[in-house]
Formats: structure tokens, sequence, C-alpha cells
């Protein structure tokens, strides 16, 4: 969408001129895909659509920290639930595990994706009206090239060209709308333990981090939001239930070992100065995509990669309410790693608190998390 792109940046595999039409009818050029849509990091980094043309792994996670910017921005402009935006997100990710960056330009994309999930999650948005606003944000640095949109001839060009689009996401993604967040097992365990409003603010919060990086591509929806409660109660200083039988991990119904795995994942990532799969550095500031990301610049991990909390969760649960200045440190192999800067964090949910508060960002309690992103589903909210 800047300028008036050529078709061929939005078809599928190809740089020759043939037509969409073609393309997707001729069952010769079709591409058999796997059924799943989680595959390991190794993979991600190394076998994905874009790296084969020569894309790096470094410059994959830019754009796809640009196109998660745009759908939220999107989605803010138009008032759209979370749900929508995170399916929208899901969409834009699922497209280019199968279609590489250097020939679908993610501007495009990721609008063709906003309105895909307005109608998948029954809050549909105006096709005129996304094809308008997303050609004015996209250029919103430049007003002479933004007017553009306002010719009958150029805005009907634009909203063939997203037409085509959502054919094009429609086909890669095999039209599978089934689309699980971890919202729904989050909320479900907060309200059963009745936790309070703060540490669940948190952990939304870090849910919609990580739908910006390869995570929810690694890791199904329940270890997403058990992983992310976890990290919010050490934050907030919070007891999780840990019972023998009945510990609080156990509401997600997730493998202990693989639990590990996904805390020392999403740790890795508060420490490193990327927002997807690098290594972790020793005081590496993070930078954040999310106007509400509660991964904090101050936070600061090892030198080598987290490899293993040990924790037996088997036979000794995490706890997060051991959360004393002392037990902020990661054991890994019997040996104490530098701790998080949870009051750092603190400081900046407080400080991003105020400042959204200030700005009349911040909605009620009772619509926050609920009415504003499951209000179908989770109507009742959380008390």
């Amino acid at each position: 969408m800047a300028e008036q792109l050529p078709y061929r940046h939005i078809q599928q595999g190809t740089t020759s001129s043939s037509s969409l039409e073609d393309l997707l009818c001729n069952s010769s050029n079709s591409v058999e895909y796997k059924s799943t849509w989680y595959y390991s990091r190794k993979d991600l980094e190394n076998n994905s659509p874009s790296k084969k043309d020569g894309i790096d792994w470094r410059r994959e996670n830019e754009l796809r920290a640009s196109y998660c910017k745009f759908i939220q921005n999107m989605g803010m402009k138009f008032r759209v639930p979370q749900l929508t935006i995170a399916t929208a997100i899901m969409f834009c990710h699922r497209f280019y595990l199968r279609q590489s960056h250097s020939r679908n330009n993610w501007e495009v994309i990721a609008t063709v994706s906003i309105f895909l999930a307005s109608k998948v999650e029954e809050t549909p948005l105006s096709l005129d009206k996304v094809v308008v606003a997303a050609y004015e944000m996209i250029h919103k640095n430049n007003t002479s090239v933004a007017q553009r949109i306002q010719s009958k001839e150029f805005f009907a060009k634009q909203k063939q060209l997203i037409l085509m689009g959502e054919r094009l996401l429609l086909s890669t993604i095999g039209f599978d709308f089934n689309v699980q967040h971890p919202y729904m097992p989050l909320v479900a365990t907060i309200k059963k333990f009745k936790l309070q409003h703060d540490l669940t603010k948190i952990a939304w919060n870090f849910v919609n981090d990580w739908l910006q990086t390869t995570l929810c591509l690694q890791y199904k929806p329940h270890y997403i939001a058990a992983g992310s409660l976890y990290l919010a109660a050490k934050i907030s200083k919070v007891q999780l239930p840990s019972q023998p039988g009945s510990s609080w991990y156990y509401e997600f119904d997730v493998a202990p070992s693989q639990l590990k795995e996904v805390i020392e994942r999403m740790m890795c990532h508060i420490g490193s100065k990327q927002t997807d799969d690098l290594p972790c550095t020793q005081g590496k500031e993070v930078t954040t995509s999310s106007p509400d990301s509660v991964i904090a610049q101050a936070v600061a991990v090892s030198s080598s990669p987290v490899s293993t909390v040990n924790q037996n969760l088997s036979n000794n649960p995490i706890h997060a309410g051991s959360c004393s200045s002392s037990s902020n440190d990661i054991t890994i192999n019997g040996k104490r790693k530098p701790k998080l800067d949870l009051e750092a964090i603190r400081a900046k949910v407080k400080r991003r608190r105020l400042e959204r508060e200030a700005n009349k960002l911040v909605v009620s309690d009772d619509d926050d998390l609920t009415k504003d992103i499951l209000e179908r589903e989770i109507e009742s909210g959380i008390e």
C-alpha cells in the first residue's frame, strides 16, 4: 500500500505476471501445507520462507514487530476488542510461516488480517473505512501522499488490492479460522483463585507481549497463559496456590517439564534487547512494541542463556509466592544467576498506569480486560 503495489507483491510464491485467479485455481502450482501451526525455534529461524529468500532472522523480527504494531494501532483506532487484534496478529504470523516477506508486502497483509479478523471475531469493520485508515496510517508522515486515497480511482485500486490480498491470506492459511488465545485459560484461573486485579493486568500484558514474538508459534496458548501468570506473580509478590495435588499450574493442563521451558524462554526474552528469539546477554536494554508492555528496560539477566530453572515441577512445583528480594534469583544447575530487577518492572508498570490515566486511556475496572477484550465470552468480567 506504499503507492499502488503491483499484484506480484501479493502473489503466492511467484514474481510472474500471472493472475491471482490462475494461481489459486491451478492445482499444479498448489502447495501442500502441514496441518500444524506450531514449530520449534530452530525451524522458525532456519526454515522460514523469508530466510530462503535471503532475509535474515534479525530483519524478519523487525518486520514482525512492524506488522504487529500496525495491527495493534489499527485495532485501537477502530476500538475493536483485543481478541480481534490478537486474531489478526495470529493470521499475519501464520501467513508468514508459509509465505515470504520479500514477495508479500506486510502493510497489505496486515491490513487484510485486521479486516478478516474483524469478521471472524464478529466485530466487522467496513472495508472502505479499513482501506482509507490503513493507507492514511502508512503515510501519516506524508500528507500529500496520504491524500491520494481521496481519489475515487486510486481508492478503487487500493480496495481491489485488499480484496485480492484477502483471497491470498485465506488460501495460505487454508481457511483455518480456529485461533485459540491464552486469554480464556488465564482468566478462568484468575477467577477461580480470586487473584488481585493488578496481577491480572500484568499477566494480561505479558500475554500481549508474547503475542508479538514467535513464542505463540512455538507453544500452545495454555502454556503461554501459565508462564505469564507465573511471571506476573513474581512481579506482584503474590503467592499462587501450591497445595499438593492442586497446584496452580494444574489449572492449565500443562506438562511441568515443558512449562519450565516456556518460562525460561520468556525470561530470555525479558532480558534480551530484541523482541524475539535472540540469545540473552548481560546488561542489554529491552525495547518493547506494545504500549502496555511489561518488559522493562531495566531488566538484566545472565550473559549465557537461561538453560534450566532448577525446580522439579513434578515433585516440587513452581511457587510464585516467595518473592522476597533474594528469591528473584533463578536457580540454574545449582547456581544462582543474576536476578530480575522486579522493583524496576513494578515501577515501570506503575508509571505506565499513571501515564495512561493522564491521557485518559484507562477504562473502568469493570470494563478493563473484559468488554474491551473478551466481551463475547467473559462478559461477567474480572471482579
